[in-house]
């Protein structure tokens, strides 16, 4: 988030994801596993009220895709996608993981993680769609 932050304050708009792309990868420390992150992100300009809740977004999910979608050092893909079609924006995070348990309720998120995601969703008047599907 701190990157974020920086080059927001920087005023470098050319500045897109995929910079982001081989932090992310050490952050979550995918770099000593066999685990590929692919970005697929138009190069949008958006606000620092848009940017930061899309940030911290795409750190929880992949934070906990890291954590829980590849267990015993499995091998695996995590993906996101960012574009604008018709002045709306669709993130998509998606990993090829074990999957998510089903009985998961969205509107009342059972761990601190879900909640912050959940409560940024709103926060930038979106709609969440989860399919806890193994992959």
């Amino acid at each position: 988030m701190w990157m974020i932050h920086t080059q927001h304050q920087e005023s470098k708009p050319t500045t897109t994801c995929m910079s982001f792309s081989p932090s992310l990868m050490h952050c979550y420390g995918l770099t000593s596993r066999n685990i590929s992150l692919e970005i697929d992100a138009e190069n949008v300009l958006l606000g620092v009220d848009t940017v930061i809740p899309c940030g911290v977004i795409v750190n929880e999910l992949g934070s906990s895709s890291s954590k829980h979608a590849f267990p015993d050092d499995r091998d695996g893909k995590i993906e996101v996608s960012f574009h604008e079609d018709n002045g709306q924006y669709k993130m998509v995070f998606m990993d090829d993981g074990v999957g998510m348990p089903g009985l998961l309720n969205l509107s009342c998120p059972s761990t601190l993680r879900l909640t912050i995601v959940n409560a940024l969703i709103g926060q930038l008047k979106g709609t969440m769609v989860l399919d806890t599907g193994g992959g």
